[in-house]
């Protein structure tokens, strides 16, 4: 699902701070080494989350109609059932813990990628949404499957224009920034040069004036 997309995110930025090959200087390279750092804790927190929800006894009924954190097979999305009154109790259920999971998942990307967050907010609430329906037995588990399969890919497709246009705008501000510098530093050694031809300048006219 999205968070697939979220992972690769943080495959591409520790891939770009590797290929710095040094200690990262601007402000762009130091942002980036920073969300490397923070968001690799925050996706092993959330996998970690996730794994409890997926390998609970309790729960093996729902997946075996429906899958978790992978795409549904084709036996699932020709799944004309609906779940029983238990079933439905095990999704409740199982939404009360993934509740939990993507509350703290929010609440780190807050702090590390804030843009990424009404992404996710929005793709819970529609997969929220057609679990609510499969309940109400308005769906069946093979057209839950199928919507919550192209809402993740609207979600994934949404995330990975945001993905670009992150690193798009680190990559030109790191970019600004050592053009800045370069500047800078002639400027200064121009700055330098004039001095130094003032003060030969001045000791020339001193020695033709004795």
């Amino acid at each position: 699902g999205i968070m697939r997309k979220l992972n690769l995110l943080f495959v591409i930025i520790l891939a770009f701070v590797l290929l710095t090959g040094f200690q990262p200087t601007t402000t762009a390279e130091k942002k980036i080494t920073e969300i490397n750092e923070n968001s690799t804790e925050a996706s092993t927190r959330f996998a970690s989350c996730q794994n409890n929800i997926k390998t609970n006894p309790a729960y093996q009924s729902v997946f075996s109609h429906m899958s978790y954190r992978k795409e549904p097979t084709l036996t699932q999305l020709a799944d004309t059932a609906q779940p029983t009154d238990k079933e439905a109790e095990i999704i409740i259920a199982i939404h009360n813990d993934n509740a939990k999971c993507r509350a703290k998942l929010i609440e780190d990307l807050m702090r590390i990628i804030p843009s990424v967050v009404p992404i996710l907010v929005e793709n819970f609430h529609a997969n929220d949404i057609i679990n609510a329906q499969l309940i109400q037995h308005k769906i069946n588990w093979g057209s839950a499957n199928q919507q919550i399969l192209t809402s993740d890919d609207n979600g994934k497709k949404k995330f990975g224009e945001e993905m670009d246009r992150l690193l798009r705008e680190l990559q030109i501000s790191h970019n600004v920034e050592l053009s800045q510098r370069k500047a800078d530093a002639e400027l200064s050694q121009r700055e330098a040069a004039e001095a130094e031809q003032a003060v030969e300048a001045e000791r020339s006219r001193k020695q033709a004036a004795l």
